[in-house]
Parts: C-alpha cells; sequence; structure tokens
C-alpha cells in the first residue's frame, strides 16, 4: 500500500458513491485535476488530509487520515435542505468500516460546518480512512 494506492481507492468510492447518489451526474474535482464548475454551480471537490503513522519497528505504516468531501452548492434561496440531502446520498456509500481496496473507512462520514462564501455555500463532510501496510 502507499499513498497513490490509498488516494486511488478513495477517489475510485467516490465515483461509486455519486453514480449510487440522488445526484449520479453531479460533477467532481478530483485532486490535482483541471476542473471548470459548471453552470449551475452544484459540484464535489475532494481534498486528501493524510496522516500517516510509522510508530512500529520495521516498515510497517499505518495509513490514515481524512478524504474532506466539499459539496459546492449556489445561495438560490431554497435553504440547506437539499444540498444536505445530497451530501448525505453520497456518503452513505461509506459506513463505518467500509473496506475500499484495502483501505478502511475509520469512522461515520460527518458534515462538518456549513459555511457560507460569496454566491455559494459550501457542506464539507470528512471521511476517515486508515490502511495497515507490514
Amino acid at each position: 500500500m502507499s499513498d497513490s494506492q490509498v488516494l486511488r481507492a478513495l477517489q475510485r468510492g467516490v465515483t461509486a458513491a455519486v453514480a449510487a447518489s440522488d445526484m449520479p451526474s453531479l460533477p467532481v474535482k478530483y485532486i490535482e485535476t483541471d476542473f471548470s464548475a459548471p453552470d449551475d454551480g452544484k459540484w464535489l471537490e475532494l481534498i486528501f488530509i493524510p496522516n500517516n503513522s510509522n510508530d512500529f519497528r520495521g516498515d510497517e505504516v499505518n495509513f490514515r487520515g481524512i478524504l474532506r468531501l466539499v459539496l459546492h452548492w449556489p445561495n438560490n434561496g431554497g435553504g440547506p435542505y437539499s444540498p444536505i440531502e445530497t451530501i448525505e446520498s453520497i456518503v452513505e456509500y461509506f459506513p463505518n468500516g467500509r473496506v475500499l481496496s484495502g483501505v478502511q473507512i475509520s469512522a461515520k462520514p460527518t458534515l462538518t460546518n456549513i459555511i457560507p462564501q460569496g454566491d455559494e455555500t459550501l457542506y464539507p463532510v470528512s471521511l476517515r480512512y486508515q490502511s495497515y501496510r507490514r
């Protein structure tokens, strides 16, 4: 296992989660990729925050961290319910304990805040993960 393998497993999981969600055509901005926000202002951004530990003897590594999913939603006067339901329909794919190509979701995904920002509001959710390598 390596950081790139962890990220690949998580991003593939997000692809499957969006496809199974209430908005299967929601555009996703993957890590370090070119992206143009859609005209309707609704899209998902991924932020990879590794926090690995190698506090073991030998070459063992505990790959762990957070994959933050940030739902961008336009301020159109409709309130927070529709975007919250959308992000919930995506993260229900990631229950605590789910394993994605050797990477385990280590806690229930949590909505960490609602952030008004100009013409849009951000809805960030944290996916905690871990993978142990000997």
